[in-house]
């Protein structure tokens, strides 16, 4: 049982005591819950990007830079389309994405950042994400140990990749 000063995983909060007055405990802990869910999923998703975003930053090929001709009305946007253009701005952005993913990545404690690496920024040589089992016997970690870090790291990832997309 919590104290009364003492938020669901064990944080104390001077905070607390005015909070109680607003919310019971189980509100506060369904709250701190869904927040953790949110950080997660968030960290996840750009987890699941990044082998795209990676390769469209380090693609070498160039659109044809050829002209063409058509008999239709071009119509006036006031953006240039060119193909080079839309292609330079798709690589730029990839690897500003991949920066921001790597500032994040660097920001964790190690621990959390070798399991985020092997897990999904690495693959197998069948192109792959390397299996949970995998994972936890490279890192010398127990099974159990292994499923309480991962969520904990995910939620720091998507926390800190939360605030730096938000500035």
């Amino acid at each position: 049982m919590r104290t009364s000063n003492q938020l669901a995983f064990g944080i104390e909060s001077p905070y607390l005591d005015a909070a109680d007055k607003l919310f019971t405990a189980e509100e506060l802990d369904q709250i701190l819950a869904n927040q953790q869910k949110y950080f997660t999923s968030f960290a996840e998703l750009w987890l699941k990007q990044y082998h795209q975003m990676k390769r469209m930053a380090t693609t070498l090929a160039v659109p044809s830079i050829t002209s063409s001709w058509s008999d239709v009305k071009a119509h006036v946007t006031g953006v240039n389309e060119s193909n080079v253009e839309r292609y330079a701005l798709k690589k730029i952005t990839a690897q500003e994405w991949l920066d921001t993913l790597h500032e994040a990545l660097s920001q964790l404690p190690c621990d959390f950042q070798k399991l985020l690496e092997l897990k999904y920024l690495k693959r197998r040589g069948d192109g792959q994400c390397y299996a949970d089992d995998y994972v936890y016997d490279t890192l010398c970690l127990s099974r159990s140990a292994y499923y309480k870090i991962k969520p904990i790291a995910l939620d720091e990832l998507g926390r800190t990749l939360h605030a730096l997309t938000q500035n």
